[in-house]
């Protein structure tokens, strides 16, 4: 994201591996300044890369999905390479679910009303949509047809961003085929969203746990699930929210397959300071959760991270993240000091 921001003055951060970069007023080749970017980021860090150029933000994304599943665009594609029936072709050929914010159950809306295809979304009628899905959806089809009504959002500072939920998920380094192992994945995952969750000070209501197998491993019987915990009172609690969320994939695991992925969600989130107790079961122990989880916060931050942690999370897990391409501990970590070698 910093290599990004240094190419454009403005930069809307949009999750850990997104942003937008406005490139209006810039007079160069838009397609070879992009193609830079890629190659920066693969100099610089190893990472491959897609651009998308269009616009508004949402045929930017449109752009960068082409970009990513079209290896004859090399990794960059821009509508403003294409002429007015090289866009529709190119949108007919597009499901309708690629379009950003549209999710499973307004693609089945749409497809009741025949609209399938990202361009049938961009030629509905706007009156229609308005009236059946709201003034977002009808947004939407604005910014597909290049009228953009989204802009790039200003960078605030952390402490004054409160997030509406909060996603902790990663795809193991080796498939995992027991229970154990998948709790062990989901406390620790548990635990990082609660660190968060605390960080801007917020209470969470609801828990959701998912695992799922390897889509791209077609030899293999597929399965995912979900559950959603409802919280009888919020909390930020690391070793409550572990607790459900080991029960919670319990729940859900079946045996016998290879699993790729686990995640949790904390959902309704609101400011601690607005928390209300149970009506029949006072909370004694609210004070000394809150002493706790700061001395837990506050000794990983000093010491760096998983210092101290729940032992459900595993001591010597397996199913980590491999992590190839991260950068080498010069500085902080022995085994991994720069080596040269000479001969004579």
């Amino acid at each position: 994201m910093a290599l990004l921001g240094e190419l454009s003055p403005h930069q809307e951060i949009y999750s850990i591996d997104e942003c937008f970069l406005d490139l209006s007023g810039m007079r160069l080749d838009l397609i070879a300044q992009a193609q830079a970017m890629r190659k920066r980021i693969k100099h610089y860090l190893g990472l491959p890369t897609c651009i998308g150029i269009g616009h508004s933000k949402t045929l930017a994304k449109l752009a960068n999905h082409i970009a990513k599943k079209r290896p004859d665009y090399k990794g960059v594609f821009s509508w403003g390479h294409c002429n007015r029936l090289e866009e529709d072709a190119l949108m007919s050929s597009i499901e309708v679910s690629e379009v950003w914010g549209v999710g499973r159950r307004l693609t089945i809306k749409l497809n009741q009303l025949g609209i399938h295809s990202v361009c049938d979304l961009k030629y509905a009628s706007t009156s229609l949509i308005r009236k059946r899905f709201g003034v977002v959806l009808e947004r939407t089809i604005n910014e597909l047809n290049g009228i953009s009504c989204l802009d790039l959002e200003e960078s605030q500072d952390e402490h004054l961003l409160r997030k509406h939920q909060i996603i902790s998920s990663k795809s193991f380094g080796k498939p995992v085929h027991h229970l154990p192992e998948l709790q062990e994945a989901v406390v620790s995952y548990v635990s990082r969203a609660a660190e968060k969750l605390r960080h801007q000070k917020s209470f969470c209501s609801h828990l959701l746990v998912y695992i799922r197998t390897n889509p791209f491993a077609q030899q293999s019987e597929q399965y995912a699930n979900s559950v959603t915990i409802p919280l009888i009172t919020g909390t930020d609690d690391t070793r409550h929210l572990a607790e459900l969320a080991s029960l919670g994939v319990q729940q859900i695991y079946r045996s016998g397959h290879a699993y790729k992925k686990a995640g949790v969600m904390l959902l309704g989130l609101y400011p601690a300071d607005q928390a209300q107790a149970d009506l029949f079961c006072a909370s004694p122990e609210s004070a000394r959760s809150r002493s706790v989880m700061q001395i837990m916060d506050r000794l990983n931050h000093t010491y760096g991270s998983n210092t101290l942690r729940l032992a459900g999370a595993g001591l010597r897990p397996r199913w980590t993240m491999r992590s190839l391409q991260r950068s080498p501990n010069y500085t902080t970590a022995w085994n991994e000091l720069a080596q040269a070698q000479a001969n004579r």
